[in-house]
């Protein structure tokens, strides 16, 4: 009997370095899942799909996607099963059925917004092709796992309480934005990449407030694949995998979102507000017992 509960607890990996270094931690936490679940697991699904359906209408592309998908939720398993049993994971919340009809109700908002922006630079709207929305899928997975997931949940282990909030918060975002530099690698213009950038840091922003009140990566997910779903919506504009093809330079209706964005930021800010702060921190504590 002693054995098997010796055996339940024991780690995949003893965590020395992630108990005493904190950034670089995170940032080993991160690479580490974008080498398994996407690289790795999309690799696989790369293979599987040209295998079984040939290589052509981009279904290697889709495959990887897929694959990155399903790889998304592998890190998260594997991510739990570091610090078994003091994590209760990230999928777990409380009061879920309001942060579902919350993140419904932000994908609206985000579609709405979406529209305007389309009917004011006049782009054509149609149904994304499947890879685009299978590139929705996985960013919405894979990066939640990795950016709110690990990131935020690793950074409220280390910063616990109240005041290790806002800097959680802001950690992950600016690792979640600096990761869509590498959009230049997929032929995507330096100022559209910086434009990106900054949207993803007040997007990320958003989404760490939402995790944060609720615990549960489920609701960010929703929110994120939906939001690029409806930037996909515009289909002269983003090649096949979501490559932006558009103009090289800000338009007008670029600068009104950017207003929005910051906007959206400052509303995070006041999701997590100092009245919240104890209960954000007691639902942190149990996440972490």
């Amino acid at each position: 009997m002693r054995k098997n509960n010796v055996f339940k607890v024991r780690k995949i990996l003893t965590h020395r370095f992630f108990d005493r270094w904190t950034i670089p931690g995170v940032i080993v936490l991160v690479l580490l899942g974008i080498l398994i679940g996407q690289v790795a697991a999309g690799s696989i699904g790369t293979f599987l799909s040209a295998s079984f359906f040939g290589m052509g209408n981009n279904i290697p592309l889709t495959g990887s996607f897929i694959g990155g998908t399903f790889g998304s939720f592998l890190i998260l398993s594997l991510y739990w099963r570091l610090f078994y049993p003091q994590f209760h994971g990230c999928l777990p919340g409380v009061r879920m059925r309001y942060w579902l009809i919350f993140a419904a109700a932000a994908s609206l908002v985000l579609l709405a917004v979406a529209v305007l922006m389309i009917l004011v630079q006049k782009h054509a709207i149609g149904v994304p092709p499947l890879v685009n929305l299978s590139a929705a899928l996985m960013a919405g997975c894979l990066e939640e796992a990795l950016y709110r997931g690990i990131a935020i949940s690793y950074l409220m282990r280390q910063w616990p309480g109240e005041r290790g909030i806002l800097p959680s918060m802001v950690t992950s975002s600016a690792i979640f934005a600096l990761a869509h530099f590498m959009n230049i690698l997929n032929g995507a213009p330096f100022g559209v990449t910086v434009y990106q950038v900054f949207c993803a840091f007040c997007i990320g922003m958003f989404l760490s407030a939402v995790f944060l009140r609720c615990g549960s990566i489920w609701p960010c997910v929703i929110i994120h694949t939906l939001n690029d779903v409806w930037a996909f919506i515009s289909v002269d504009v983003y090649a096949a995998g979501g490559t932006y093809s558009g103009n090289a330079e800000l338009v007008a209706s670029d600068y009104i979102f950017i207003v929005f964005l910051i906007l959206a930021a400052a509303f995070a800010v006041y999701m997590v507000r100092q009245k919240f702060r104890g209960e954000i921190a007691v639902l942190w504590k149990n996440k972490w017992s």
